[in-house]
């Protein structure tokens, strides 16, 4: 799954709109929610973390070797 594909499900799972979220990061319009989620490229690793926080989730990178190998990313 996408990265962009997870914060919009989260969103819709918490009931929070691109609106609401923008508002959450500190965004002055949806519209920078909106683009960010619509990239077809994917979201910026920072952007990711910060929309993230915001829905009350965290990002936390897993060494697929050695599971216990686990980094909270913050920023």
């Amino acid at each position: 799954m996408r990265a962009n594909d997870a914060v919009k499900e989260i969103m819709a799972v918490r009931g929070i709109s691109q609106a609401k979220l923008a508002e959450r990061i500190g965004k002055s319009t949806q519209s920078a929610v909106g683009n960010a989620l619509g990239n077809k490229k994917g979201l910026h690793s920072s952007t990711l973390v910060e929309m993230a926080k915001a829905l009350g989730y965290r990002v936390i990178l897993e060494d697929e070797m050695n599971p216990k190998n686990r980094i909270e990313v913050n920023e």
